[in-house]
């Protein structure tokens, strides 16, 4: 059996034959947080697990490494791999595992090192690992995480700290192709490929990238073959998941378009500072019981301007989307579930968002989703009668997806009016880069997709603010 003291060697030796795992192994040698992205079947999760061998072997007893994959299953699994692998490098009898609690301990001549191997899904479990301490963190198949699985992977990051000197890796992996991919895509891949960057706070990060190709452990061609027939001919797929590429068009409908670089507004704009320009103001809504309603004040520029904050130039029929308000039960964990309001108390927080928090003198004209109630009125009548003047929506998504699509990438190239959003948008922020696309219909978001509130509310918004005034009746402006 290997001595501990030569258990780095062992892992070099283990990872000779896929030089990127080893590379990554040895870049979290060096920088703070390491991505290691790329195909199906290309090693990385074996890599991980020798990494997490050679880091328990220098940092010695003291030693707390975070293992984590979403469900409960996959830590179940990849626990059993870990665990024998850390018995060939320290000896069986010096490795212990407590599967009920997910913990493997390994013994050292002057203390006990620790694996903990957690699923998370929510920052609702949170609270029962703070206040614990982590030496190095370790993150599976983040690719596929849920946006709530991925804030919690960056919470679970606080918790780490180590003596003065010490190095705390955190190594991070994925496949394209998952419900994370947008994220994956701005977060770390915009960067390039082993090119480090550092991040405002100063840590240091760089992207690995691999193929099954760099896997001399498989019968690649025998694996190549069942994932095509996996994939039933799907380009993008296959691109996905044989090839490793990252092409944000493979799977969120929007996020080939968006970029908070450029569609972001200045964080201390305000409705008060766009009114001097005379607008049109528009409103757009999405109507849910148990699942969540939501808002969009938006503002439809009538010429050119510059705003004063980074100087930049917004065409003549550009849409600012500039303020939200929705009714999600438990927005940190659930983008989906509602409160249950009635209509009649969605159009009071309606109203404090336009009257109250954007200091309008009405609500404007809102193109708003309509469902029958108990007495057979109609929520979009409700919602009028109450003080929210409101129109019903065209039942045509795939019309306001494709206009939303435009005006990002008019946004983009600076070909004609865009689509700008305000950072307090945050619901709208939090599904519009990771909305996925419909497998069966390019043209539509996947149905199975939950979270899809805050952009129908968008949806209708964009295609309200598009009508001309006079197909809408007579409307008397408030403004």
């Amino acid at each position: 059996m290997t001595k501990p003291s030569d258990a780095p060697a062992a892992v070099a030796q283990a990872m000779e034959h896929n030089v990127k795992t080893l590379l990554a192994d040895q870049y979290c040698q060096k920088l703070d947080v390491v991505h290691h992205g790329g195909s199906r079947g290309s090693g990385k999760t074996t890599g991980m697990l020798l990494t997490i061998v050679r880091v328990i072997t220098q940092q010695g007893h003291r030693s707390r490494v975070f293992l984590g994959r979403e469900s409960h299953a996959g830590c179940i699994q990849i626990g059993n791999e870990l665990f024998l692998m850390l018995c060939m490098a320290f000896g069986k009898q010096n490795v212990t595992r407590n599967q009920n609690a997910g913990t493997i301990s390994i013994q050292f001549p002057d203390g006990i090192a620790s694996v903990e191997i957690r699923p998370f899904s929510d920052t609702k479990q949170y609270a029962s690992i703070q206040g614990k301490t982590y030496t190095a963190a370790f993150f599976d198949e983040a690719g596929n995480y849920s946006k709530a699985g991925w804030d919690m992977m960056w919470t679970i990051q606080s918790n780490m700290r180590g003596p003065e000197g010490w190095h705390l890796p955190v190594l991070i992996l994925s496949n394209p192709f998952g419900s994370s991919h947008g994220r994956i895509v701005q977060t770390f891949l915009k960067h390039g490929i082993l090119k480090p960057w550092s991040d405002e706070s100063g840590l240091r990060y760089i992207n690995v990238h691999s193929t099954l190709r760099d896997n001399d452990h498989i019968d690649q061609t025998a694996y190549i073959a069942r994932l095509k027939r996996a994939c039933k001919g799907n380009p993008d797929k296959e691109a996905a998941w044989i090839k490793g590429e990252y092409n944000l068009n493979l799977s969120s409908f929007f996020g080939g378009q968006y970029d908070p670089n450029i569609h972001l507004l200045p964080e201390s704009l305000t409705v008060q500072e766009l009114l001097r320009y005379g607008p049109v103001l528009r409103g757009g809504g999405d109507w849910g019981t148990r699942s969540a309603c939501c808002f969009h004040l938006g503002l439809k520029l009538n010429r050119d301007i510059i705003l004063e904050e980074g100087g930049r130039t917004y065409r003549a029929g550009s849409l600012f989307i500039m303020a939200e308000t929705h009714t999600l039960a438990d927005p940190e964990n659930d983008l989906s579930l509602g409160t249950g309001i009635a209509p009649e108390g969605w159009a009071e927080l309606i109203k404090d968002l336009c009257l109250n928090q954007c200091g309008l003198r009405a609500v404007p004209p809102t193109r708003h989703d309509t469902a029958r109630g108990l007495n057979n009125d109609l929520v979009h009548q409700l919602l009028s009668q109450s003080g929210v003047p409101c129109y019903p929506p065209t039942k045509n998504r795939a019309q306001g997806w494709a206009l939303i699509t435009q005006m990002l990438d008019a946004a983009k190239h600076d070909t004609g009016p865009g689509l700008y959003i305000h950072p307090r948008c945050t619901y709208l922020l939090a599904t519009l880069p990771d909305a996925p696309a419909n497998p069966h219909n390019p043209d539509d978001i996947d149905p199975k997709f939950a979270d899809d509130h805050a952009l129908d509310s968008a949806s209708y918004l964009v295609t309200f603010a598009g009508t001309k005034q006079g197909s809408m009746g007579k409307i008397k402006s408030p403004y």
